[in-house]
């Protein structure tokens, strides 16, 4: 008995290493509440003594895979991947960080590249469920039989390895397989309700995908199908899909979005705000001479009105007025993205201290989960978060 429940446990404490590991691309998404810069991400201070370490101890391969996952929590992709193809390199097959490698690629949009390195994973075992799972989110985008496929294969697999836990892990195996079945029923019923309106289909099931290229794809299917969709729900996938494109560096196609966002609908007054703030992160100043000119064509939308003509003080040169004009501006709704958009007007000026101080309050806020705020938190945080450490250098 004592031998069967030691057992379990050393299991479950490998189930809780390899989702840690996994974790490196749900904890960007997820976006939970930080209270200072320094809990938002690891000081760049220790990923440079890690980095030394890995240099002395070229060895120690869990160092180096650590080292690989904070590169990949900062974008900085094919630093990762370079420690990882050296991890692979001194351990052929080592599967955490073959893990880590598929997630880099999928942060890449090598979806293809991706696809093989989950494969390798079944090659060992045919039945791990985190890789099916993996394999069927990445066909979602393109072959939903595939990925139906996949999903089936996965919820039998987490099943049965689950049940394997034993009374250690009752409480916590329906949750996680309930979460494998979910994920089947949806792949299963999304045709059907994507037939019938494209938008809603896509935003009810965009949070299973997790990973921000998948939804970046999601989105294209369905402004690419000639199904109709709810404006209202048409809206709601335009200006996500925007924030989305925004959290991967993709500005210009963030611009673009959002340009189809407001001839879609043009009384939206968070459209030309979301428009203004990609505009003044791109320095494209012209963006804002247009902007003026459409919304006051518009009824109402005062307040904005009022921010993008503080923006185009700005793009005449008078930067102070233009900030003291925004500061006077009370918005629930847009005190997030004001403080965004003031940071980087004195980012800009060369105003670094109050710079720091408007980042800083964005990082500070709490955000419901799936609110409109918070999804433009997570589309800013990586770009805010590198403005912070370069002027703190």
């Amino acid at each position: 008995m004592i031998q069967k429940k030691n057992k379990t446990i050393f299991v479950i404490l490998i189930i809780i290493i390899t989702i840690s590991i996994i974790s490196i691309y749900l904890a960007p998404k997820i976006c939970g509440n930080y209270d200072s810069y320094t809990d938002f991400k690891y000081p760049d201070e220790i990923l440079v003594k890690l980095n030394r370490y890995t240099e002395c101890h070229p060895k120690d391969i869990e160092s180096m895979l650590r080292l690989a996952y904070d590169y990949s929590t900062k974008h900085e992709y094919e630093k990762a991947d370079t420690l990882l193809l050296n991890i692979l390199q001194k351990e052929p097959g080592y599967t955490l960080a073959v893990y880590l490698r598929g997630i880099v690629m999928i942060e890449q949009f090598q979806f293809p590249e991706a696809v093989e390195l989950f494969k390798d994973i079944l090659l060992d075992n045919e039945n791990n469920h985190r890789a099916l799972l993996f394999l069927s989110r990445i066909y979602f985008v393109y072959d939903h039989q595939q990925s139906l496929k996949y999903a089936k294969k996965a919820t039998k697999a987490a099943d049965d390895f689950f049940m394997e836990l034993d009374t250690l892990a009752e409480e916590y195996e329906p949750l996680n397989f309930m979460f494998y079945k979910r994920w089947e029923n949806m792949v299963a019923e999304f045709d059907t309700k994507f037939e019938d309106d494209p938008a809603a289909a896509s935003l009810e099931i965009m949070e299973y995908l997790i990973s921000t290229p998948l939804k970046i794809e999601l989105c294209k299917n369905a402004l690419n199908t000639n199904n109709p969709s709810d404006p209202q729900k048409m809206q709601e996938l335009l200006e996500r899909m925007g924030m989305l494109y925004t959290e991967v560096g993709m500005n210009e196609e963030a611009i673009n979005t959002y340009k189809t966002l407001i001839e879609t609908t043009p009384t939206y007054g968070r459209g030309y705000i979301l428009l203004a703030d990609r505009s003044i992160k791109t320095n494209n100043l012209t963006l804002i001479d247009e902007l003026y000119d459409d919304i006051q064509k518009q009824q109402g939308l005062e307040i904005e009105k009022d921010i993008i003509d503080a923006l185009v003080q700005y793009k005449r040169g008078r930067t102070d007025y233009a900030l003291k004009k925004l500061h006077k501006i009370h918005s629930k709704d847009y005190k997030l993205i004001l403080n965004h958009i003031m940071g980087m007007l004195y980012e800009n000026s060369g105003d670094s201290q109050n710079a720091l101080k408007a980042y800083n309050k964005i990082h500070k806020k709490h955000f419901h989960k799936e609110s409109t705020n918070f999804y433009y938190w997570c589309a800013i945080s990586h770009e805010t978060e590198k403005s912070i450490s370069f002027m703190k250098d």
